[in-house]
């Protein structure tokens, strides 16, 4: 006796398959972006972390061979004694390390342009710029910043690919005598763009995210677009 005789066969109609399939495209297109957006910035993130954590440790081990005064033009070259670059230069005559003009802001309409100072970039395409000037005056006279020394810029992809627009892949923090200078967050949405590009690295190095490029209303207490 066949004992399968009475079994009806269970399967899928194609109308079914074709319903699964349209509600997983949905999905899909629905967390995709999220995910790619995801990915972005945790690469941002991991980059600017790794890109001051170097600069910084540079910096240390060129405060114990130089312990001389540091003049405004000497941070440049003695930190970079210290890092694996590819090449160095004096952006007022080649800008082939590091965008000199036209650097956007994000969230603002003003352009920025640097004129001189020493930059360099590394053998992975990402760039550095060291400021030339102190930071206790024009306009980067503020209480935070009064006894700064140096101010960097880092430019996460380089100055050939990317965005170039500050606090998307270029950005900066303060060196002074002990290393990294932590500067309070204070906000966002007012001041000139160089406080700005000083928050969103800061921010980043605190909170381990770039939330600011999605979402307004961050502060202290609410750190995610969450």
């Amino acid at each position: 006796m066949n004992i399968f005789k009475n079994k009806k066969s269970m399967a899928f109609t194609l109308a079914e398959i074709l319903m699964v399939m349209g509600i997983l495209g949905v999905v899909a297109a629905i967390t995709v972006p999220n995910l790619n957006k995801s990915v972005g910035d945790q690469e941002r993130v991991a980059k600017v972390q790794t890109m001051v954590a170097d600069v910084e440790q540079a910096y240390k081990v060129a405060l114990r061979k130089y312990e001389d005064g540091w003049s405004n033009s000497a941070y440049g070259p003695r930190i970079l004694e210290f890092m694996q670059i590819k090449k160095s230069c004096n952006v007022a005559i080649d800008t082939t390390c590091f965008k000199n003009s036209g650097i956007k802001v994000y969230n603002d309409s003003k352009k920025v342009s640097f004129m001189r100072g020493t930059a360099a970039v590394f053998n992975d395409g990402s760039a550095i710029y060291f400021f030339p000037e102190t930071l206790n005056g024009n306009i980067y006279e503020f209480n935070p910043l009064t006894d700064a020394k140096q101010l960097v810029y880092i430019d996460i992809d380089g100055p050939t690919s990317g965005y170039n627009t500050l606090g998307v892949d270029i950005f900066s923090f303060v060196l002074d005598e002990n290393g990294l200078m932590n500067v309070p967050i204070n906000t966002f949405s007012s001041g000139d763009s160089a406080y700005r590009n000083i928050d969103y690295t800061y921010w980043i190095l605190k909170y381990g995210n770039a939330e600011f490029l999605h979402c307004t209303g961050l502060s202290e207490s609410k750190t995610t677009c969450n």
